[in-house]
């Protein structure tokens, strides 16, 4: 099984995909389509915050387990473009939420793996950084950020580095997906294979 995808203008990501919000989302947009990827945005009704830009966050609609993803990614001066998997959506008032999930997160000093749950208030998360390696990574410059998942191991690559970390809250199976976070985001295209 490989399944990949392209992201423009002409792509509708709700026929592969479903929006998923984190418990600690500040508003429930959608991807701005460009000529050849998908994009987040600044959001003038965040003005004042420390990221006033839009979250925006896709799943695959069916389950996967033990795969390889990639994605072909960007950001704009600083960022935190990501690969994020879960078995625990919730529904609220129509709109999907992450409960327990997992974010592989590229950024500008190199990769990151988060472990994250929903906090005790209303509105909040609580992450822990299970693994880290740090190397430079250029804004503006699109990188392939992979990740694979077998058993209770999750591996991340990105420009000849590489990241390991085992975990045993990692799920058996999983919706699996990208993520646009703190700043302008923008992917390319997204793929998925059997690891």
């Amino acid at each position: 099984m490989k399944k990949s995808y392209t992201f423009g203008k002409n792509y509708d990501l709700t026929n592969d995909f479903t929006y998923v919000y984190s418990p600690a989302a500040r508003s429930h947009t959608v991807f701005d389509l460009e000529e050849n990827c998908i994009v987040n945005r600044k959001n003038t009704a965040l003005d004042g915050q420390e990221y006033p830009y839009d979250y925006v966050s896709i799943v695959t609609k069916e389950k996967v387990c033990g795969v390889r993803a990639a994605t072909v990614c960007d950001f704009e001066d600083f960022g935190a473009p990501l690969i994020v998997f879960s078995n625990d959506l919730k529904d609220v008032n129509g709109e999907k939420y992450y409960g327990e999930h997992f974010e592989v997160v590229a950024y500008e000093d190199g990769i990151n793996i988060w472990y994250i749950v929903p906090g005790e208030e209303a509105g909040t998360v609580k992450p822990k950084l299970i693994a880290e390696a740090h190397f430079p990574v250029a804004a503006g410059k699109p990188v392939k950020l992979t990740v694979t998942v077998q058993g209770k191991t999750l591996k991340a690559e990105m420009l000849g580095k590489e990241l390991s970390v085992c975990h045993d809250r990692l799920p058996e199976t999983f919706h699996i997906g990208i993520t646009a976070c703190e700043n302008v985001n923008r992917f390319y295209s997204f793929e998925i294979e059997e690891a």
